[in-house]
């Protein structure tokens, strides 16, 4: 089965290529790059490509999950594909047994004890860093140890560093197995060079810096 309705520019097919070598990845881009696009086409090609895998995409919250992914979500499954749709847990089931559930960091320890082949992360930088560090390191990658071939892909805009999100990306660039990527707004494809021009005259000197 392919993925329908759903196109990667350069960057972000650069991106999903080098990940199925990968444990982990961790992204930082400009603000519409494309990495919710990115992280649902993940999501979708491991389900229906691997039949009877468990994938999580994780948002700041539940709220965010549902708003950003959930309506991109179910525009890109045909219902010949899904077993069922569930409203009221942001889950859809495959015919081939897999599924996938959107969720939010806020409520990551509810995953405990579950298992899961395929953990996304949307705007982890923006989480509560305590608790994304609790959920990674006591829920998120529990999970994926009993996995054959389990993996995480963590993606954000930036905010800032010495913070938790900042030390996942130190620790990508010399851990095995891990990967990172750092891409502009522009090198997403879906914003022009002039919008971006036009957003600095009026950005804050911080705040442009950290984008």
């Amino acid at each position: 089965m392919a993925v329908a309705t759903q196109q990667l520019k350069p960057a972000a097919a650069q991106i999903f290529r080098e990940m199925e070598d990968l444990k982990v990845g961790v992204l930082f881009c400009g603000r519409r790059f494309g990495k919710t696009r990115l992280l649902l086409l993940t999501g979708l090609t491991r389900c229906l490509q691997e039949p009877g895998s468990i994938v999580f995409f994780i948002a700041t919250s539940r709220k965010q999950a549902k708003d950003i992914g959930w309506r991109v979500l179910k525009e890109s499954v045909p219902p010949a594909w899904a077993h069922r749709v569930m409203e009221s847990t942001l889950t859809i089931e495959f015919i081939n047994s897999s599924r996938i559930t959107l969720g939010g960091w806020d409520h990551a320890d509810a995953l405990r004890g579950q298992s899961a082949d395929l953990v996304l992360g949307d705007e982890f930088a923006y989480a509560q860093q305590d608790r994304l560090q609790e959920a990674l390191e006591a829920s998120i990658r529990p999970m994926l140890a009993t996995s054959k071939n389990g993996q995480m892909l963590l993606a954000s805009t930036p905010a800032g560093g010495g913070n938790y999100s900042h030390d996942l990306w130190e620790r990508a660039q010399g851990t095995p197995g891990w990967g990172r990527w750092s891409f502009s707004t522009t090198q997403g494809g879906w914003v022009d060079d002039a919008f971006v021009e036009e957003a600095k005259s009026t950005m804050a000197l911080e705040l442009r810096r950290q984008e």
